[in-house]
């Protein structure tokens, strides 16, 4: 029996692990549709003859639909499961870029990146569903959250270095961009259609015996009625939400505007501006590596996501005072340790926690990331609105107070977990 139980969690392990590998390719192809808008903001405003606040809304929009939907991408979790929620956000994704191909103006655009909402909306809570079904231990929990952050940001970065140059290389056509990322995206659902099935099976079946058996101290039975219901009742999940909303404030207000800024106050180029974001996702592939070795034995989370929340602060006033350089860059790092090192350690801790389901986890997850995007909806009006009377690098620097939110929460974090490591 023992080497029967063995056997499976080897198996589970196997089959996780090609899951994760699957979402190193989801992850690029979303990461390109996201950021390409941010990269070439200038070209596309110009084009569409549209302001710079509007060329903002075209990041923040499809932030801002994603966290609203991710409330409804929790309840289609509970309704028809993980793998069909991924596989449905992998076809949205896939019309995003068909759709922003066809685009004639600026409304039509829009309307694909309110698709790429919708899909964002669904993959992320259904990737961190499967993360907690198909890895059953805090060990395993933790190097595998780090590892989708890790993706994302390498993802993020190798978007931010290609972008522009693709850009020229399609003649300046950010049209047939967006529909190569489509066709990709397309391609990879008829993969996962084709490659999840027995996975899925398997894991419903092995999750099944290990909750008859036991087995996992991380393991609750199953209760009916609303998730999202359920997981306001966690200390942890409303320290999350507080902590999370003032760090998605900062973290969008950075990836929005910080190439415009370099571009504009700084004199560089749309390629060196991009270069210079994207150290803040390179950071972010490295730490978050980094606290998936640390995080499988840490019991007291509420330091370290404090010291996160005061760099993240820190990172983006003084990126806004530094001159290009060193100083530049040492900021703009700070900024990707501050929010790629605290994902991880948020996810874990609220995940880990006791009470906490997968299904708990995911609408807990969805909670705090539309409260976070819907208040993101207003940085483009605030920035522009403030950069006219103060300047861009100042405008940066009072809506940085959002940080002091993101403080607060990570504060009220309990001192320790409650559950065991195993």
């Amino acid at each position: 029996m023992q080497e029967k139980v063995q056997n499976g969690a080897k198996k589970a392990l196997k089959l996780a692990i090609v899951f994760m590998i699957f979402h190193v390719f989801f992850s690029f192809v979303r990461a390109n549709l996201t950021l390409m808008v941010t990269a070439i903001m200038t070209f596309i405003v110009e084009e569409m003859g549209v302001t710079l606040a509007a060329g903002g809304q075209l990041y923040t929009l499809a932030s801002t639909i994603m966290g609203i939907g991710m409330l409804f991408g929790s309840v289609l979790i509970d309704k028809i499961g993980t793998s069909k929620s991924l596989f449905l956000s992998i076809i949205i994704t896939a019309l995003c870029g068909i759709v922003g191909w066809f685009s004639p103006n600026y409304s039509v655009l829009l309307a694909s990146r309110v698709l790429l909402g919708i899909a964002n909306a669904i993959s992320y809570p259904a990737v961190m569903t499967i993360v907690a079904e198909r890895f059953h231990n805090q060990s395993q929990r933790a190097m595998a959250s780090s590892l989708v952050q890790a993706t994302n940001s390498l993802t993020n970065v190798a978007t931010q270095n290609i972008t522009v140059p693709m850009f020229m290389m399609l003649g300046q056509n950010w049209h047939n961009q967006m529909l190569i990322w489509g066709l990709l995206a397309a391609a990879l659902a008829v993969v996962f259609v084709l490659g999840d099935r027995k996975p899925t099976a398997f894991f419903t079946e092995y999750n099944a015996g290990l909750s008859a058996g036991k087995s996992d101290s991380s393991e609750v039975p199953k209760e009916s009625g609303s998730s999202l219901l359920k997981a306001l009742k966690f200390r942890s999940v409303w320290a999350a939400v507080i902590s999370f909303t003032g760090a998605t404030w900062l973290y969008t207000l950075y990836m929005t505007f910080l190439p415009t800024i370099l571009k504009t106050v700084h004199g560089m180029t749309p390629a060196e501006a991009s270069s210079i974001t994207s150290l803040i996702n390179l950071t972010g592939v490295v730490f978050c590596l980094a606290s998936g070795f640390l995080l499988r034995k840490l019991k007291n989370f509420k330091v370290p996501m404090v010291c996160m929340m005061v760099i993240l602060t820190a990172g983006g006033i003084f990126a806004m005072l530094a001159k290009p350089g060193i100083g530049m860059t040492v900021s703009v790092l700070m900024i990707g340790i501050g929010w790629f090192c605290n994902i991880p350690l948020v996810n874990t801790a609220v995940m880990i926690a006791d009470g906490i389901t997968p299904k708990i986890f995911a609408a807990a997850t969805a909670i705090w990331t539309v409260l976070g995007c819907v208040l993101g909806m207003f940085i483009p009006s605030l920035f522009s609105a403030l950069a006219e009377v103060h300047g861009m690098q100042h405008a940066v620097i009072i809506l940085c107070s959002g940080g002091i939110v993101a403080i607060l929460g990570a504060l009220m974090f309990p001192n320790k977990t409650t559950k065991a490591a195993e």
